[in-house]
């Protein structure tokens, strides 16, 4: 019969206690006899009414509700605490849903050839886009105010402060209260307290603070909260808007890892060719390097002997064409006297031309393989531990191997020129050990190492061993 049902917000958000205006309308597109005869809603005392829905005679009504005491509108999965891959979830019934359900729901009673039939719509929010045209999105309860922090991580290598800028988002108008932070022991943050106030719904401001590391070694959390009138709020905000997927909002703690490495290194300007896409360049200039990204119009001895190493980002090799016209000029830096690093790449190489492939990108062959290790704690054993790899400047030892995230690394190579020496070995449950996660050669006067450990995970999760093996890749052959 065509029955169309439509519960539109004025808004697209609201917050808890907000009065928000709803338009409903209902149409019966066919000559079938028809006739409302209810409407109701929690946020809806029920509505008993008697409407004749005639053939294509809409049905129009403004009112008004208020959400109370209801959760924001985050997936459900992530609002208790959760480790890698396991979610707590204390409402039986949601377990198992690809989503929420509607934060509101109508129930509509309908007479239709004199059955009563029952119908729900959600309530949803609509937008006109001059290119898109009508847009739904789905009506959401959010806190009144919002906060967001400038970086997951913030690292020391020196005992001198650092500056953590918030971005605080208004979930209503006139909105008002206190930001304050909470930091681990040991550590100290300045001021310990800022007021702030924002005016309309959706509007932002800028805070900043400056937190001070301990002398020593520590890891900790730094958590900010916002009081509003007698109650504190912790979350951020992330907005996910894609065109062919519903859009969907995530409301992650307002919490950054903080870690005091004592951490020491040589060299101190680094080039960085991206490869994929990864973190690693922001990573490594938190310890004080200064990181410069080599542009594929820029590859040239000149330009590479300019830095203390080069870092080549994961997959570069896949996806950086130029670099097989560079390969040459890579490694006569290498035998100058600088250190390449390079990190994982997968099995294959270049196809447009066969000018170069992987098992010919270092100085003498190794071939890649599909080698890898799931299990992050898989226990490390050195295979040299004199190198200096493991001793300058910092000591490695297995406990910096601790609080790795997801693996420990990925297509390790399989095979190597006798000109290698492997340094790490590690086995899964049940598999033979692999050797192949860190290979070192010197040629000429530098040091050239591939590696498929997952720095570019370890980095940006603040794992301090992983820092303290990169430094050391880095500073290899330096004085």
């Amino acid at each position: 019969m065509g029955l169309y049902i439509e519960n539109l917000a004025d808004q697209e958000t609201t917050t808890a206690g907000e009065k928000i205006k709803i338009n409903i309308e209902v149409i019966n597109r066919s000559p079938i006899k028809a006739s409302l005869k209810s409407i109701s809603s929690k946020q809806l005392k029920d509505t008993s009414l008697v409407f004749d829905l005639k053939e294509n005679v809409p049905f129009g009504n403004t009112s008004s509700i208020t959400v109370q005491d209801q959760p924001f509108s985050e997936p459900y999965w992530l609002r208790l605490p959760w480790s890698t891959g396991m979610y707590e979830v204390n409402d039986q019934e949601l377990i198992g849903l690809k989503e929420n359900p509607p934060m509101v729901v109508f129930d509509y009673v309908i007479n239709v050839n004199g059955k009563d039939l029952a119908f729900s719509a959600p309530l949803t929010y609509k937008q006109t886009d001059p290119v898109e045209g009508e847009i739904y999105k789905p009506f959401r309860i959010l806190p009144p105010v919002m906060i967001n922090l400038s970086e997951k991580i913030f690292l020391f290598s020196e005992s001198t402060s650092k500056p953590i800028e918030v971005k605080l988002k208004a979930g209503k108008d006139n909105v008002s209260g206190k930001l304050y932070p909470e930091v681990p022991s040991g550590w100290k943050i300045e001021p310990s307290e800022i007021e702030f106030s924002l005016g309309t719904r959706g509007s932002t401001k800028n805070y900043s603070f400056k937190l001070f590391p301990p002398n020593n070694a520590s890891e900790g959390e730094v958590k900010f909260k916002a009081k509003v009138g007698n109650k504190e709020y912790n979350e951020g905000i992330i907005e996910i808007n894609y065109s062919h997927i519903p859009s969907q909002v995530l409301l992650p703690s307002a919490v950054a890892k903080a870690v005091r490495l004592n951490i020491k290194k040589k060299g101190n300007v680094l080039g960085y060719i991206m490869g994929a896409g990864d973190e690693v360049p922001a990573a490594l200039s938190q310890i004080g390097y200064k990181v410069e990204i080599i542009k594929p119009a820029d590859f040239s001895l000149v330009t590479f002997k300019k830095y203390d190493a080069i870092i080549l980002g994961i997959r570069s090799y896949n996806t950086v064409d130029a670099l097989k016209f560079a390969n040459t000029a890579l490694m006569t830096y290498v035998k100058e006297g600088g250190n390449v690093i390079v990190q994982y790449n997968t099995i294959g190489g270049f196809t447009a031309d066969n000018r170069l492939s992987l098992d010919s990108i270092g100085p003498y062959p190794f071939k890649v393989a599909n080698e890898r290790i799931t299990d992050e704690t898989a226990v490390p054993k050195f295979l040299n531990s004199s190198h200096p790899i493991f001793n300058s400047p910092n000591k490695i030892t297995p406990t910096d191997f601790d609080n790795w995230v997801q693996e420990r690394g990925l297509y390790f190579p399989k095979e190597w020129s006798k000109e290698y020496q492997p340094l790490l070995s590690f086995s899964d449950p049940g598999e033979q050990p692999k050797e192949g996660a860190l290979l070192i050669t010197s040629f000429g006067k530098g040091n050239y190492i591939y590696t498929g450990l997952s720095f570019f995970r370890q980095l940006p999760a603040g794992v301090a061993g992983a820092y303290k093996l990169f430094a050391n890749m880095v500073s290899l052959g330096k004085k």
